[in-house]
């Protein structure tokens, strides 16, 4: 089913502002130099939507890997033009390619999807991807599963209240380059033949948070069957993982899970 959405983005220094809306389902991300404050039109995010709200970070992978160990580079073929690839080999292996002419990033591809960049426009003598395509990695085949589009960068003016905390909002510690929280320990629920059966091996997505002790609390399990739900919630009640880190500080973080119904690991 494809849906489409808005998603406007307002930067200024250490505060920026993001909205998604989308059919009847709005978010806002507020940061305020150290601080995150989320408010959402329902409980928990939209399933998969999440990672909309780190779309002007897409292309900036590099500093992620920190010491990871980079291969040779290859010369391929991405997007019909000549690029230069190499892999980035620490705790998240991918490969990295970019137009070696305009020193861009084209296309970032690892086991399970690959993230393409085009359409490149220079605001401020900074280029900047127009077009963003999100390909699930199939056995034979590539299938997109999230465009973003008619991306335009441009200098704003700001309201007064263009920054003004969200009401009823969750609030985050946060920072630059945050150290994601890490799985320790994630044991795979047991799911009963006749729950199996009735869910037809789909995937059940699970919101919750990482807290700073590394513990999966506040778990909401999108499934209207209650077996699933209450198999879910148990399984996670053991799930631990090293927490998000903004230097030597943990902070809390949201987590988005699916879930397959068939008794594998769906943690990481």
């Amino acid at each position: 089913m494809k849906r489409k959405a808005r998603l406007p983005f307002i930067v200024d220094h250490d505060r920026s502002r993001t909205e998604l809306r989308i059919e009847d389902y709005q978010e806002v991300k507020l940061t305020l130099s150290n601080k995150l404050y989320i408010a959402r039109s329902t409980p928990f995010p939209v399933p998969l939507l999440g990672h909309l709200g780190e779309t002007d970070h897409y292309w900036d992978l590099l500093a992620a890997d920190g010491d990871a160990k980079l291969s040779e580079v290859s010369k391929k073929k991405v997007q019909n033009q000549a690029a230069n690839c190499f892999d980035v080999k620490g705790e998240q292996r991918h490969r990295l390619c970019f137009d070696p002419a305009r020193k861009v990033l084209l296309e970032n591809l690892d086991q399970q999807r690959a993230t393409e960049f085009s359409d490149y426009n220079e605001v401020d003598q900074h280029l900047y991807p127009g077009k963003i395509t999100v390909l699930l990695e199939l056995q034979h085949q590539e299938k997109p599963i999230l465009v973003i589009g008619d991306i335009k960068i441009q200098k704003a003016q700001f309201a007064a209240t263009t920054f003004s905390i969200p009401p009823r909002s969750a609030e985050f510690d946060t920072c630059e380059n945050m150290q994601p929280a890490k799985p320790l320990q994630t044991p795979a629920p047991e799911f009963s033949n006749s729950a199996m059966r009735r869910n037809a091996g789909a995937p059940v997505n699970v919101y919750g948070i990482i807290s700073k002790e590394g513990e999966l609390q506040n778990v909401k399990v999108l499934s209207p069957d209650p077996e699933i739900q209450q198999t879910i919630t148990e399984a996670m009640k053991k799930w631990r993982y090293s927490p998000a880190m903004c230097g030597a500080s943990p902070v809390a973080t949201e987590k988005e899970i699916q879930v397959p119904v068939g008794g594998q690991r769906g943690g990481r």
